[in-house]
């Protein structure tokens, strides 16, 4: 005769018994005593009733999360669905093992049964694999879309994979549980979320970026088959319509007239950022310019030819030089250079950005700015002359907010910057200066 039951390896603080049995026998609480970190569940073959060993199901579990009577995980424990099912196969796989053994050998020895069932190799039932953790899973994810998608997204995805792995670095105290897919609920989403806020301080629009390719992971567990929770669907973070830093048309022609050393390293900064400016482009499509892509025109006008690539995806844009722009163009380019030189001298965004602040600080760029963003519901301020906030992307802001000041409509503007959607350009680009508004409304009420 065997028998089956799980229980849970030492439960108490150690030092403790003669209280607890005190408790038990006088039907008092005794929860003070729980030891506080996950201890492992175990089931227990009882063999004639005397004989009996043990063998580790792999998952833990806090001894506050743990029912007693009716072995098994508290239904209001963090996973508790997915690891009371976990340990129900468990059971029925070990179970199976021995009506196999028993049918094989009806007269088999406690010790050869113990044996078999142990597979002297570990505690686990060799024909019961664990489930593997989110994490293990995410690896897998990440192997894969290694093959589908560009770089600039891989660092995305690795961004996540460290944050995770340090959310979840102790995560079986923090949770009791190895987390697994089926644990990413909207629990574990409120939590993570509030780790990302409290412990790494991080601004609304970067976590809502963590959660977007968490949620594609989710998507592509799912359909693998690793779980059944959908919760990841309601995953959502509200932005904001963001404070954005941008150039009017005097604060760039400061930037213009700024004299430096010819050829120094600034000034080839400042030049490109103009150039970047008057284009419109992403800061890595300035820098990853060359030759072959500037068509030298009959009239004597420059064209750009990008093949911009968002994604997996390249979208042709071809953008005529304005006359600023030009004008650098052809200080850095001649039509009879190689076709794969680069047009500007090669330096790090991380850089470029130092020497920006510098470069607006130098044009008088100094005006008291304030920009407001969140982190959950806190607001942060963030002040300081405008020069300290100057950055690569500034150069696409200013293009699109002077473009339509000028009277270059969205659609217009939208061909040049290469956006898939204008509601993209109006929340993270587009803003209107004060003196716009002011004329606007001073001629509406002529």
């Amino acid at each position: 005769m065997v028998s089956f039951n799980f229980y849970l390896d030492k439960p108490f603080k150690s030092g403790h018994t003669k209280e607890i049995q005190y408790l038990k026998r006088e039907g008092l609480p005794y929860h003070k005593y729980y030891y506080p970190n996950p201890t492992p569940i175990y089931l227990w073959v009882t063999f004639n009733k005397k004989q009996k060993f043990k063998l580790h199901s792999g998952e833990k579990i806090k001894p506050k999360d743990w029912n007693f009577t009716s072995k098994e995980v508290k239904s209001n424990a963090l996973g508790a669905l997915e690891i009371n099912d976990y340990l129900i196969d468990f059971k029925r796989e070990v179970v199976h093992r021995y009506r196999e053994i028993i049918k094989t050998d009806p007269d088999i020895s406690y010790e050869d049964l113990k044996e078999l069932l142990k597979n002297k190799k570990g505690n686990q039932s060799p024909a019961f694999e664990a489930k593997k953790t989110a994490l293990e899973h995410y690896s897998e994810f990440m192997e894969l879309k290694e093959l589908e998608v560009k770089e600039i997204t891989m660092k995305k995805y690795r961004t996540l994979q460290k944050v995770l792995g340090e959310f979840l670095e102790d995560g079986n105290k923090y949770f009791g549980i190895k987390v697994r897919c089926e644990h990413i609920n909207v629990d574990f989403y409120k939590r993570f979320c509030k780790y990302l806020i409290d412990a790494r301080q991080l601004k609304n629009d970067t976590i809502a970026k963590y959660i977007e390719c968490l949620k594609v992971f989710m998507r592509y567990s799912h359909k693998k088959g690793f779980h059944e929770c959908m919760d990841y669907e309601e995953f959502s973070i509200k932005r904001e319509k963001k404070d954005i830093v941008w150039l009017d048309n005097n604060e760039l022609k400061a930037i213009e007239e700024l004299e430096l050393e010819p050829n120094s390293t600034i000034n080839n900064i400042r030049l490109a950022f103009l150039y970047q400016t008057y284009t419109g482009q992403r800061f890595g499509d300035v820098k990853a310019l060359k030759r072959k892509h500037l068509r030298f025109l009959d009239d004597g006008g420059i064209e750009w030819h990008l093949y911009q690539e968002k994604g997996n995806k390249t979208k042709k844009v071809v953008i005529p030089l304005l006359p600023t722009a030009e004008k650098i163009a052809r200080k850095f380019c001649h039509p009879n250079d190689p076709i794969e030189k680069l047009v500007f001298p090669s330096i790090s965004n991380v850089h470029t950005n130092k020497y920006l602040k510098k470069i607006g600080r130098l044009a008088g760029i100094d005006e008291i700015t304030t920009i407001v963003s969140y982190s959950g519901k806190n607001k942060i301020e963030e002040c300081g002359p405008k020069y300290e906030f100057i950055t690569t992307h500034t150069a696409r802001r200013s293009f699109v907010c002077v473009s339509f000041e000028r009277g270059l409509d969205l659609t217009m503007i939208q061909n040049f910057t290469g956006h898939a959607d204008q509601k993209i350009i109006e929340r993270y680009y587009l803003q209107v200066s004060e003196r716009a508004k002011r004329e606007a409304l001073f001629n509406a009420w002529k």
